[in-house]
């Protein structure tokens, strides 16, 4: 009589009660050496990590944009749109330049989407087509700051837009135009009063009329020069500053997934608040320190003031953090410098105390606020605090201080898909689903009990193991638990249940030629190995093709449900051939292998010991 493997039966009860222990507490804390293992999530069933689609949260999909242009990409861009142009439109067009980086497409004939066509095959690639204006009024004006920022322009735009709104203007155009000039362009239609007196009121702009268009039927095209697409180590830095903005951020599991080369998939599951969200993830983060130089009084007007760089920003802190005014209780975010710069603004704050001047410090390019110095700061610290008019709430001040903290991203992402997803089941709904999925299991165990008798109620222990250990394995790895997942989990349960049926409908066959139970238990795994190996195999491939083509195609539905049942398959090979077979074998040498009623295939008749097939023809005893 062969004797139980004792490797594998250790094997088995070791996996089994690492498995049960695991799903005992929702949340495993254990420390190795200088990290710590922490798996399970608080309010879930036996701590599984939950998907949106089981517990809601948000959805976001953010793209990569491409670097600042170079000058040698502006020069080219220029090149390509005068060529290009010129060779299509002939002489009916003119380009000019605009700003720092933009230029200007002035066509006399509507052919245009030959120029378009044509851009596509040329250097244009590194052109984008920013405006597109109708016939009518088009005035550029020029902001007549002494430096050019976002934040002034976006200033004069907002004013802009308001004045012709006031003058009952509609459908117009208002869009900046690098960082000195405005675009304003306004259909044809009947108002009292010209836009450009309309606008004439509005100080610190004026009318550029050395770029005003005229045009008989083409249109006016405002292009923008870009840079070079994000490298693969800038892609990978941005999803290391987004992870750790959103670990500070106190997010449990969330989701941070590369799609393609260029696009980031965000998901944040119990975060239902999609403008915090945005807030704390889409801004690039770059804080900037600028003297800031009165040359006319007020100093806090447009045009009256110089900002000189002062090489300080936010790569320059040591640390920042939320804290409150020590004065006013009011939110503020306070900064610490590292030591070098701390001498550098230490210098600049002493040198500023004994003028009028006033640090201005920037957030992409838009001014957070600029207080007058008054005494040097040798303490290489300070904080920030919102403007008068639009103070930090806490929730501002800690998301900006996270930001600081995390590093600016390097290079700036938009957001071109968001959504705020509802749990579609829930955690009471998910119980009750795991209420009805067990009275499945129940059901299935029945039918084994009833068909394959001791057989059978080995196959459901063995079932029984298979089941706690994979649940395990997806708290343990973790594997975030959708209702793909959940589909595919129930897949390889029925997939499991197969291959123990196969190994018995092989040892029946066995005890058909008139094998003891021994050997016809170990002759049917052996059979039904090769058919068990082969199948599942092949369903891992797919698996595993599936989850290449998820991920390139950035469908995490895919890929949750091929990576669950990848992992369902793959346990229920061990399973079947390991845990199956031991416990049979334990079943067999026990008392109750001597009651081989309790093995009986169909057709055969027991006669104390000893069975006979009722088959004249084969003449064999069991």
């Amino acid at each position: 009589m062969r004797r139980i493997s004792y490797p594998k039966l250790i094997f088995t009860l070791a996996v089994f009660a690492i498995g049960i222990s695991s799903l005992l507490v929702e949340q495993i804390n254990i420390p190795l050496g200088g990290t710590d293992f922490k798996r399970g999530t608080q309010d879930t069933v036996v701590g599984l990590q939950l998907g949106l689609d089981l517990q809601g949260g948000s959805h976001l999909v953010y793209q990569a944009k491409r670097t600042a242009p170079t000058q040698r990409q502006v020069d080219a861009a220029y090149d390509a749109l005068d060529e290009t142009s010129g060779s299509i439109l002939d002489k009916a067009r003119a380009v000019e330049r605009v700003g720092s980086d933009g230029m200007l497409l002035l066509a006399w004939q509507k052919d245009v989407d030959s120029v378009l066509e044509g851009l596509d095959d040329s250097e244009g690639r590194e052109l984008k087509l920013t405006a597109q204006l109708e016939l009518g009024t088009t005035l550029i004006y020029e902001v007549l700051a002494s430096t050019g920022s976002r934040s002034v322009v976006t200033e004069y735009v907002g004013q802009v837009r308001t004045a012709l709104e006031e003058n009952n203007y509609q459908d117009f155009l208002v869009t900046p135009m690098g960082k000195r000039n405005i675009l304003v362009n306004i259909p044809e239609q009947d108002t009292l009063v010209a836009p450009a007196d309309v606008l004439s009121v509005i100080g610190g702009i004026q009318l550029n009329e050395a770029l005003i268009p005229s045009w008989a039927e083409g249109g006016l095209f405002y292009w923008e020069a870009q840079g070079d697409e994000p490298t693969e180590d800038q892609i990978e830095g941005v999803i290391s500053t987004i992870r750790r903005r959103i670990d500070a951020f106190g997010v449990t599991e969330p989701v941070i997934q590369l799609l393609g080369t260029d696009r980031i998939l965000i998901q944040l599951p119990g975060i239902s608040d999609l403008e915090q969200a945005k807030s704390l993830i889409g801004r690039t983060a770059r804080l900037e320190f600028k003297e800031r130089e009165c040359v006319a009084q007020p100093c806090n007007i447009i045009g009256n003031y110089i900002d000189k760089e002062t090489g300080l920003t936010g790569d320059a802190l040591q640390r920042s953090y939320a804290s409150q005014n020590p004065t006013t209780g009011a939110p503020v975010v306070s900064f610490e410098f590292k030591s070098d710069p701390a001498r550098v603004f230490a210098e600049l704050t002493t040198r500023l105390s004994k003028t009028n001047d006033a640090i201005a410090i920037f957030l992409d390019g838009d001014e957070l606020i600029a207080p007058v110095v008054r005494q040097s700061i040798l303490t290489g610290s300070g904080f920030i605090e919102g403007s008068q008019l639009s103070p930090f709430s806490p929730d501002e001040a800690r998301t900006l201080a996270i930001q600081l903290e995390s590093g600016i991203l390097p290079v700036s992402i938009d957001l071109i898909q968001e959504r705020d997803v509802d749990a579609i089941l829930g955690k009471e709904s998910l119980e009750n689903s795991l209420i009805a999925g067990l009275i499945g299991l129940g059901l299935v165990f029945l039918f084994m009990t009833l068909t394959y008798r001791l057989a059978g109620i080995v196959g459901c222990l063995a079932l029984s193991w298979y089941i706690i250990v994979v649940i395990a394995i997806f708290k343990l790895i973790p594997v975030t638990l959708t209702l793909s997942g959940v589909a595919a989990f129930i897949l390889s349960i029925g997939l499991a249940v197969d291959a123990n049926i196969l190994v018995f409908e092989r040892t029946k066959e066995e005890l058909r030629l008139g094998r003891t139970l021994m050997s016809a238990v170990q002759v049917g795994f052996n059979r039904a190995w090769s058919a068990i190996r082969d199948g599942n195999v092949s369903t891992m491939i797919t698996c595993a093709i599936l989850f290449w083509f998820g991920q390139r195609l950035g469908t995490s539905v895919i890929q949750g449900f091929a990576l669950t049942l990848f992992i369902g398959v793959a346990v229920s090979m061990i399973s079947a051939t390991v845990v199956t077979r031991t416990l049979l074998l334990i079943t067999i040498i026990s008392p109750l292998g001597r009651l081989k009623g309790l093995f009986t295939p169909e057709g055969f008749h027991l006669t104390g010991k000893i069975s006979t097939i009722d088959s004249a023809k084969q003449g064999e005893t069991l």
